[in-house]
């Protein structure tokens, strides 16, 4: 037991520089190269904090646990809408100032409703691992072709700390990927010792622990002043573990679905897509709907253990 509760401390710990360290990193990143804040944190960002999703789902691909592997990934994108943006929005009003709704809601949309496509008969094979990843080529491509002008303010930052930037990008991801492993090894411990299902756990905990790095990451920018990159962190994220880490798991090993996933978690998992693509109509996700998103993950938790 003291293992556990010294694993969950040493992780949040890690999580917490790692994530401070990312979100000062991609500011200087973005201003350097004049790639808008959102975009940094579709891309860079959300890359970095989904690695835990992507080592996990790998490595439970390649030692045939396929169930972890699709769990993971549902649950992780849920999670990120549902608490990640959440407690952001709580914590502080997340006002966009790019208009995300017309640029960036589509391809969003596109990634939940490919997953329950290519998931309808049961099974990601390797084909669609394969359009998962070329898929991500061009949703990368269409992002990283945008600039926008540098402010005075903004060319001394870049003058005066892009080593510094460069650094903290490259080292906050290991503080991160080191957090959250021993943040899951303590939450799946603790799981199995109160015997909760493979699925359970890989929807839930698995799921909670993988996604720390995105809910430290867009807390921090929060309360940093940083809205978009903690939009764009949460929807850059799920769009990566879907193509990415869903893809590549499958390209790994073929990955059978379930009913219960294909009739409930996927749905909800689009469902949850969707109510975030009308919140940010307005450029605003207010307290309100910050609020709104944590109860409906707690529902979905209680869906989880209702359908699974």
């Amino acid at each position: 037991m003291f293992t556990i509760i010294f694993s969950f401390i040493m992780g949040f710990f890690l999580l917490s520089f790692g994530a401070e360290g990312f979100v000062r990193g991609g500011v200087i990143i973005s201003h350097r190269f004049r790639v808008p804040e959102y975009v940094i944190g579709a891309t860079l960002v959300s890359i970095g904090t989904s690695l835990p999703e992507a080592l996990t789902s790998f490595y439970a691909s390649w030692h045939h646990v396929p169930e972890i592997s699709v769990s993971n990934i549902v649950g992780s994108n849920i999670f990120n809408i549902g608490i990640v943006l959440g407690l952001s929005a709580l914590i502080s009003p997340v006002v966009i100032k790019r208009d995300v709704f017309s640029k960036d809601a589509p391809a969003f949309l596109f990634s939940a409703v490919m997953a329950i496509i290519l998931g309808l008969d049961g099974n990601y094979s390797k084909k669609d691992g394969i359009l998962f990843i070329l898929l991500l080529i061009g949703f990368l491509w269409f992002l990283l072709r945008e600039r926008v002008s540098l402010t005075p303010e903004d060319g001394k930052l870049v003058k005066n700390g892009l080593v510094k930037g460069i650094s903290l990008v490259i080292l906050s991801p290991i503080l991160l990927f080191l957090g959250s492993r021993l943040t899951v090894s303590a939450a799946v411990k603790t799981a199995e010792l109160l015997g909760v299902s493979q699925w359970n756990i890989g929807v839930t905990v698995v799921a909670l622990g993988t996604s720390l790095p995105e809910v430290f990451t867009s807390i921090v920018a929060s309360i940093r002043g940083r809205n978009e990159i903690a939009l764009g962190n949460v929807m850059g994220s799920n769009v990566f573990n879907i193509y990415f880490v869903l893809g590549g798991a499958s390209l790994i090993g073929s990955l059978p679905i379930h009913k219960p996933t294909i009739f409930f978690d996927l749905p909800v998992t689009l469902l949850f897509h969707l109510v975030l693509v009308f919140m940010i109509y307005d450029r605003k996700v207010g307290r309100e709907s910050g609020l709104a998103l944590v109860i409906g993950y707690v529902a979905f938790l209680f869906g989880v253990f209702a359908f699974h």
